[in-house]
């Protein structure tokens, strides 16, 4: 799933869990050399088919670091209104 950009790959498969008691050269070829964890278990899925699925009704997800740009200016517009509405009700109460 791919939230900012709309697009979700649907995979039909059959998954199966594999052991690295059962299978350590499978596991190490699933493994990440810079993960720092002891991985147990590894997750293998023979896919059957797949497809992309219409974006219609995916509700966009966004993480925190690509929301801070838009957030950031809401902020800096949102200070500027308030001290305008300060400055604008300071006047009204005459105490300027």
């Amino acid at each position: 799933m791919d939230f900012p950009e709309g697009p979700r790959l649907k995979i039909f498969g059959r998954a199966r869990v594999v052991f690295v008691e059962d299978d350590p050269e499978l596991v190490a070829t699933l493994t990440r050399p810079d993960y720092e964890a002891v991985v147990e278990r590894g997750v293998v899925v023979s896919v059957d088919a797949f497809d992309w699925n219409c974006q219609q009704h995916i509700t966009p997800r966004y993480t925190v670091s690509e929301l801070e740009p838009r957030v950031a200016a809401l902020r800096g517009r949102l200070a500027a209104l308030e001290a305008e509405n300060h400055e604008m009700h300071s006047r009204l109460s005459g105490r300027e």
